[in-house]
């Protein structure tokens, strides 16, 4: 942990929420006490944050990667911008994987809100032309905010999402042809994906993801045999509408054997995202268990730090 906080190169001072903080690139800070106050717990020492129940690592009550952001990149009107990060880890707070984005910039690289935005306006042009669509025609605050953007705001965000090196788009699977992936630079095999749907899509998909077995496999960076992941442990979340799935990757020494990932259906595919690999097992195991709503109490692995 020690050694982790001391591997950085460069430092900035920012004011947030009126505290004081030194912040390295790496993502650690230094909380400068208060002027004639007592010194709080975590006042006068370099850390990491605490990570909450949702991956952010926190200190108090105030994020760590906006403070990070904040000190690197300026200040930005939080009613109108967020910081993002690039790989989906919430706890890497690096300054290269954080990025300021509009709210609509954010929301649009989501690729579950951009399927729903494609379901109400039928298409991505469809909401770029007439975004009021979204206001007039849709309740869940979540998506219907976006109906309230111009045209012009709609097209630009779009733009820039477009323009991101690291933006993903959901591609088709090597194998079968039911099955499409997300945030997978290779195509793979997801040689346990039904090929005939016959009754309730997950629910068919879960009962071939036994534990043990082959859940995907593709040949990465040029090696002549295919890396296999198997399925470590798996839960239906979402009530029912999608398959969360921890796996193995069962090459010689691997740097991260494991990994998680995330299956739903949607328009007579599955989409397969994978949402992160793994250091070691518990840190693999713990967003697993965060993410089917459940509490964590085992504390922290190496992956809270990296």
């Amino acid at each position: 942990m020690e050694m982790l906080i001391e591997d950085y190169r460069t430092v900035k001072d920012c004011i947030y929420k009126g505290e004081r903080y030194s912040v390295r690139d790496n993502g650690a800070i230094y909380r400068h006490s208060r002027e004639g106050k007592r010194i709080r717990k975590d006042d006068e020492c370099w850390t990491f944050g605490k990570k909450n129940e949702t991956g952010y690592m926190m200190i108090s009550s105030h994020r760590v990667h906006i403070i990070v952001a904040t000190a690197f990149m300026g200040e930005q009107d939080s009613r109108k911008y967020i910081v993002d990060h690039i790989d989906t880890n919430r706890g890497n707070n690096r300054v290269e994987n954080l990025r300021w984005l509009t709210k609509l910039e954010n929301a649009l690289c989501n690729p579950i809100t951009l399927e729903r935005i494609i379901y109400y306006c039928g298409s991505i042009e469809n909401f770029i032309k007439n975004p009021s669509i979204l206001r007039n025609s849709v309740k869940e605050k979540d998506i219907s905010w976006m109906g309230a953007v111009s045209s012009e705001e709609a097209a630009r965000a779009y733009r820039k999402v477009l323009q991101m090196q690291w933006y993903k788009k959901v591609v088709r699977a090597k194998y079968p042809n039911e099955a499409l992936q997300l945030y997978w630079k290779t195509p793979c095999e997801f040689v346990s994906c039904p090929t005939e749907i016959v009754r309730d899509p997950i629910e068919q998909y879960y009962a071939n993801l036994k534990i043990g077995s082959v859940y995907n496999k593709a040949i990465f960076n040029g090696n002549s045999s295919p890396t296999i992941y198997t399925v470590v442990d798996r839960a239906i979340v979402e009530d029912g509408k999608a398959i969360l799935i921890s796996c193995f990757n069962n090459e010689e020494n691997p740097i991260k054997p494991y990994a998680l990932s995330r299956i739903w259906f949607s328009g007579g595919h599955y989409i397969h995202e994978c949402i992160g690999t793994f250091f070691e097992e518990k840190g693999c195991r713990k967003q697993f268990t965060i993410k089917q709503g459940l509490t964590w109490l085992e504390g922290n692995s190496i992956d809270d730090y990296c």
